[in-house]
């Protein structure tokens, strides 16, 4: 069923042509991964925080060459095994399978945060969740009594920090569900805090390199006091939607438990960590739909609730009224993905393959190329050209 959901919704992915930023990721593959210098990776203060997309672009590269369609699913096939790991949740008594279920189901076909699974390029957020939700498992294990739970989970955390800076709030996850569980113990906490210690070197180690670290110099994330308003504008437009409609039925209902509070808390408190790190963007008001990934989860939790809801209020005598509803929810999601978000990315990736074709029709060195030709940066284009061509082209832009 989840596979037939990312299909009916994401489907429109998996014959994009790259776009420009892919490249990037393939030259870094070719720089890091293959033959296999992992020291000037993890020297770097930007691509050793995403390691894990470029081992996994580096294989990609040596199995299927420069193809895209392989790209795409390679990414499709990631989202699908978050689905399935946020229905695996269901084990743990907080959620149960039901909310579970309806959970995994939303975000399978969740639009708001598209653009992690329509561009390659935005991998390291789909792996930051990967992870985040491996380690809860590997957390879940350990209190269930399966000491190599503990394992699973250290390893998790470690394999988070290298696929994107936003796995630091894996932690906070980890604190929600002890907090939440009667099972917890000191120890856990004491693990817990070992892998704060983590967190803080591994800030350290990004802030001590700032001088070389490309978005804390060209101004992309700014400290102040607007990421404030940037978080909780972020937050409520993730939850704009689909996400509003379970808050609103469940009040209507009132169905405000401890079977239903306990899982709604838990998914509105995920959302505000997994949005802080990108709160500090000082170029938009709000957080881009792929960094707002991991912070879906949140919304689905809730959607879960709601959807369980409406299956014990209406599943006997009104089973037709669910069925609309369900079905509504995927057509909004999948027809806003085909209809609006599959063109602009046919767009972008056109802007590449225009570039690519004037590289190989015009020898001059540097190439000029205009702003409407190629909107993306010099640094972007010099990739581009690179990989699809073998030459290495400075470009400069002009009028």
């Amino acid at each position: 069923m989840f596979l037939l959901l990312v299909w009916v919704a994401y489907g429109a992915t998996a014959n994009l042509g790259f776009i420009s930023d892919d490249y990037v990721y393939i030259v870094k593959a070719r720089e890091y991964a293959w033959p296999g210098d992992w020291p000037s990776l993890f020297r770097d203060p930007l691509y050793r925080c995403r390691a894990t997309t470029i081992w996994i672009t580096g294989a990609l590269e040596w199995a299927v060459g420069v193809r895209a369609i392989p790209f795409n699913l390679a990414s499709l096939v990631i989202h699908l095994l978050n689905v399935w790991l946020i229905y695996r949740l269901g084990r743990w008594r907080t959620f149960g399978w039901p909310v579970a279920l309806v959970a995994a189901a939303y975000f399978a076909v969740a639009e708001r945060p598209h653009e992690a699974v329509m561009w390659y390029s935005a991998l390291p957020d789909l792996l930051a969740l990967t992870f985040s939700l491996t380690a809860l498992h590997g957390l879940l294990d350990w209190l269930s009594g399966d000491r190599w739970g503990a394992i699973r989970l250290s390893a998790s955390f470690l394999f988070g920090l290298l696929s994107k800076e936003s796995a630091v709030a894996i932690v906070a996850f980890l604190a929600l569900v002890l907090f939440l569980d009667d099972r917890a113990r000191r120890r856990h906490w004491l693990v817990l805090a070992l892998l704060t210690l983590l967190n803080v070197a591994y800030a350290a180690l990004i802030f001590g390199t700032k001088d070389q670290h490309l978005h804390l110099q060209d101004g992309t994330f700014v400290f102040g006091w607007h990421a404030l308003f940037v978080l909780l504008n972020s937050a409520a437009r993730l939850l704009w939607g689909w996400g509003v409609a379970a808050l609103l039925l469940l009040a209507i209902w009132r169905l405000a438990t401890r079977q239903t509070l306990r899982p709604v808390a838990f998914g509105l408190l995920w959302i505000l960590p997994a949005l802080a790190p990108y709160s500090f963007l000082s170029y938009m008001n709000s957080v881009p739909s792929r960094h707002t990934y991991l912070a879906n989860l949140g919304v689905a939790l809730v959607v879960g609730v709601a959807g369980h809801a409406a299956w014990r209020r209406w599943g006997q005598r009104h089973t037709w009224a669910v069925v609309a509803l369900a079905a509504a929810m995927i057509l909004h999601n999948a027809s806003y993905i085909w209809l609006v978000k599959r063109p602009a990315f046919e767009m972008r990736s056109a802007y590449t393959e225009r570039l690519i074709q004037r590289a190989r029709q015009n020898p001059a060195q540097p190439l000029p190329i205009s702003n409407r030709d190629f909107p993306f940066s010099p640094e972007l284009a010099r990739d581009t050209i690179l990989v699809r061509t073998g030459q290495f082209r400075e470009v400069v832009f002009v009028k």
